[in-house]
C-alpha cells in the first residue's frame, strides 16, 4: 500500500519535497517486519515486490529493490511539482525547469526544508534528466515490454 503525495502538495518553493513525504507498505504472511529508512520513490515499489514475492526478472524497471540491502544507500527520489521534476539523492536535489537551467539545491531533513545552492553539476543534472526522459522514450520505442 502506498499514497501518492501529501494532500496538498502546494507551496513556494520549487519543489515542496516536505510534501512529498509519504509512507508505504508491503503485508504479506511470510514478510519479516522491518522499517527502511532511505530515500525511496513509487518507481522502487514494483521490483521490491517482485523480490518479495521471489521473483527474478528482466524487465526495463529503473527502481531499486529496497528488500535487498538499501540501508546505508543514499537512496533516490522523483518528485513531479507542476512543471519541475525533482531528483533528490540522498540530501541533494537537481530541480529541472522548463526554459530554465537545473537549479541545484539541499534538503534539511530536521527542518523540511529545501535550501538552493549556487553550484553547478552537469553530470547530475543529465542523471535527473534521463530519469525524467526515460519513461516517455521507453514507451515511445516500445522498450517497455
Amino acid at each position: 500500500m502506498v499514497a501518492d503525495h501529501d494532500t496538498p502538495a502546494y507551496g513556494s518553493e520549487l519543489v515542496p519535497v516536505k510534501n512529498f513525504h509519504i509512507p508505504g507498505l508491503f503485508l504479506g504472511a511470510d514478510l519479516e517486519a522491518k522499517t527502511i529508512k532511505t530515500v525511496a520513490s513509487q518507481i522502487d515499489l514494483p521490483t521490491t515486490a517482485l523480490s518479495l514475492m521471489g521473483i527474478t526478472a528482466e524487465h526495463p524497471m529503473i527502481g531499486r529493490d529496497l528488500s535487498s540491502g538499501s540501508e546505508g544507500v543514499p537512496g533516490r527520489a522523483l518528485m513531479q511539482f507542476s512543471e519541475n521534476f525533482c531528483m533528490m539523492e540522498g540530501n541533494d536535489l537537481v530541480i529541472l525547469r522548463p526554459e530554465k537551467p537545473p537549479a541545484f539545491g539541499v534538503y534539511h531533513r530536521d527542518s523540511k526544508s529545501m535550501g538552493l545552492v549556487d553550484v553547478e553539476n552537469a553530470v547530475r543534472a543529465r542523471r535527473a534528466l534521463a530519469f525524467a526522459l526515460l519513461p516517455s522514450w521507453l514507451y515511445r520505442e516500445q522498450l517497455y515490454r
